[in-house]
Order: C-alpha cells, then structure tokens, then sequence
C-alpha cells in the first residue's frame, strides 16, 4: 500500500520549495511525527531522513522498525486492529471507504484536536489514505526538508572532495619540493666531496 502524490498535491507542494524557509518557520514539525524525534540536525548536516512507509512524513528508525514489525492484521469485520501511522493498537477512526484505521493521538498530534472532533461527528469519514488533503502541508515540509537534507549532504560531500583534492595537490607539492631539496642536497655532497679531495691534493 503506497499514498501516491497527486498532481494537485504536487501544485501544493510548490509552496514549500525552500527547504531552508521551511527549517525557519516550521521547525516544530521537523519530528518523528510519532514520538517526536528532532530530524533538525540530521537535516543541517546532511543525514539520510527517514520518512514513514505509507504516509511519507517523518517517522525515525525506532519508530519504522516497530512500525515494520509483524503484519497488519484485522478484526472479524475486516478493518484495521492497529493505526496506519504509530501501528499501535486502541481506539481507531475506521474508514468508511476502506479497511484503515487511524488513532485519535496520532490525528490529534500531528493535524490538530480540531480535526479529531470532525471526525468523531462524520458518520462517513474517509482515512488519509482515501482522501489525502489533510496530510499535504505536512507531507510537503516534509518533502522540501528531505530535499534540504539531500543537498546539505551534496555540498558536505563536495567541500570534502575539494579537501581531499587540495591535500593530494599539497602532498604532490611537498614531494616535488622534497625532490628538489634532495637534488641540491646530492650536488652539495658531491661539491663537499671534491672540495675535500683537492685540499688533500693539496696537502
């Protein structure tokens, strides 16, 4: 099962382009969108950013490996036991439209109380997977702050390549520097040696 990104929500996602804008004026979002993981620095320093298997939102490596862990099974009616985003058990909304189920704490936590109450009063609610507008703001911070985090790791891979590109240059400007030192070294033995037989020549 996979939330495809729709064309409108791709017009969406246009918004939030600047993933630098986005580290300024969302940073309260840049968490595992279940236990609330910072990703921040992950993001500033290039880290790979892990984002969760169905919704695509932020979602941590102790969080993915629970989540992965065992099958999704269902009740006797065939909806969901466990919520689609935490994958934990409990209350659950259940979709009218499919077999989805998702936790009041995840909803409430990541899109508001306000939605929790207008689902709890829609006799006809359709999951995030249905119907996927409630998750596009958040799904966009989420795309232009893993697009951020590509292009940090781009630019920190690129400034140590040019480091080490400068290092190999020293080093063959030092071996350079070395040969020639040992070139006059050689000459000024040979000169010493000469100057040593004609004194005892002389002598």
């Amino acid at each position: 099962m996979v939330l495809v990104t729709s064309e409108k929500e791709h017009e969406y996602r246009r918004k939030f382009l600047n993933g630098t804008k986005v580290l300024k004026e969302y940073p309260e979002r840049l968490k595992c969108t279940k236990c609330s993981k910072d990703f921040i620095d992950s993001i500033e320093k290039g880290k790979d950013v892990l984002l969760h298997p169905l919704l695509s939102v932020f979602f941590c490596q102790n969080c993915t490996i629970f989540y992965l862990d065992g099958e999704f099974s269902s009740d006797e009616d065939g909806e969901d036991k466990y919520c689609r985003w935490c994958g934990e058990g409990g209350t659950l909304f259940l979709c009218s439209k499919c077999m989805c189920g998702f936790c009041p704490k995840c909803i409430k936590k990541n899109l508001g109380h306000k939605l929790v109450r207008d689902i709890k009063d829609d006799d006809d609610w359709s999951c995030f997977i249905c119907v996927s507008q409630p998750l596009w703001e958040l799904r966009a911070i989420t795309h232009a702050a893993a697009k951020l985090a590509k292009e940090n790791r781009r630019e920190r891979e690129s400034k140590l390549n040019r480091r080490k590109l400068k290092i190999a240059e020293n080093e063959k400007l030092i071996e350079s520097k070395c040969k020639i030192l040992r070139m006059v070294w050689n000459t000024l033995q040979i000169r010493i040696l000469y100057i040593t037989k004609l004194r005892d020549a002389c002598v």
